[in-house]
């Protein structure tokens, strides 16, 4: 059993079949040498070629909460079905120059592209009306080009303000009294609104 391999490059494509004759040689006790032959053609040309996909964000577009941090990084994730595309992604945005953005470089690479982001945003960056990142993706193979764009809009949310929980001290609290005790108690509340100031005090 042997194996026959081939890589074809970009010059090899043509439109009339490559020939590549198989020869087998057997000898026997009769000292005789059998010759076998098998021809086999070869077509060599590009796969159809598809527009490279968003597959990342889900929807094609993002919502980041200002109070859940779990929604402020992400990725941007574009796939090509052309496995031997090169894709190269041009992204560009007008929130690239705010100081608490991730600025996204240019990337090259063959199926996939992923584009990690993060943007850790402020009361500021709350607004009605969508950011958006735009990306120019390039792929390419041989001498065929396919150009596809995308406008992924940003939506900055700040869920309605809700009021902090007490979970430490309880309502009533019984404690028998010494002359020589310190009353002491833990006193812990939690806010549901991430970047909110927390302040407590006490009156009696």
């Amino acid at each position: 059993e042997q194996e026959f391999c081939w890589s074809p490059v970009c010059e090899n494509l043509q439109e009339d079949l490559y020939m590549v004759t198989l020869t087998a040689f057997s000898r026997g006790c009769a000292n005789e040498v059998l010759i076998t032959e098998q021809n086999i053609y070869f077509n060599v040309i590009l796969e159809e070629d598809e527009s490279t996909l968003l597959e990342e964000p889900f929807g094609g577009e993002v919502t980041i909460d200002l109070y859940d941090p779990s929604t402020h990084c992400f990725d941007f994730v574009f796939v090509d079905p052309n496995e031997a595309d090169t894709i190269f992604v041009f992204p560009s945005s007008e929130i690239f120059d705010l100081p608490n953005v991730d600025e996204l470089d240019v990337e090259v690479d063959q199926e996939t592209v992923t584009l990690p982001f993060c943007w850790n945003v402020i009361c500021d960056d709350v607004s009605d009306e969508p950011y958006f990142v735009d990306f120019e993706v390039i792929a390419t193979n041989c001498e065929v080009q396919d150009t596809v764009n995308f406008s992924v809009p940003i939506n900055v949310i700040v869920p309605p303000d809700e009021p902090a929980t007490f979970i430490q001290p309880l309502d009533t609290i019984f404690w028998e009294f010494y002359d020589t005790d310190t009353f002491c108690m833990p006193v812990t509340f939690v806010d549901p609104n991430f970047f909110d100031t927390l302040e407590v005090t006490a009156t009696s």
